[in-house]
């Protein structure tokens, strides 16, 4: 048993990244976002923890649940975020951020497949054509346009825009032993 505990806090000195998920907070699954349910106190609690015992990712969910209620539809058609979802994942993300852990993000969980068929076919919908447009269109980019100002798309983008990377490839190539 020693052993397994030496090698768990000898892992990041191997580069190894260590994490773990985290379903949801005080069992409010799908709900943990919105106002009601939202315990900023436990999200500093997990993720200090979790820093302290060198964590460096925390998986968690952001689409969940049969009836998604951080969802605001007209049907079976999403049309909009509810604001205190978008505020809250916001202080999330920052209390990740002073705790210099990553958050990895799953969108939607497999819980929709199951149970009542109605809000089955209002999950399914969202992979139609037109329900993947209206999710990306009033979901998705509104939720990035939010995060960006906490969580980065992707880094060193300025590398990418002017070719950095591909130049030093470029570099090797042409300059290999």
């Amino acid at each position: 048993m020693k052993l397994l505990y030496i090698l768990l806090f000898s892992l990041h000195a191997f580069g190894i990244n260590i994490g773990f998920n985290q379903a949801w907070f005080h069992n409010n699954y799908s709900t943990q976002y919105l106002d009601k349910k939202f315990d900023r106190a436990e999200i500093e609690r997990v993720f200090s923890l979790a820093s302290s015992a060198g964590s460096k990712t925390i998986r968690l969910w952001f689409f969940e649940g049969k009836k998604m209620p951080m969802i605001n539809w007209n049907g079976e058609t999403p049309v909009s975020l509810k604001r205190e979802y978008i505020d809250n994942v916001i202080t999330l993300l920052k209390i990740a951020n002073d705790n210099n852990i990553k958050v990895y993000m799953t969108l939607f969980d497999a819980h929709p497949y199951t149970g009542d068929k109605k809000l089955k076919e209002k999950f399914k919908s969202l992979f139609t054509e037109r329900g993947q447009n209206n999710f990306i269109k009033f979901i998705l980019t509104p939720f990035l346009k939010e995060f960006q100002k906490v969580a980065d798309i992707v880094n060193k983008y300025k590398d990418v825009l002017e070719d950095k990377h591909i130049q030093d490839i470029h570099y090797m190539i042409e300059n290999e032993e």
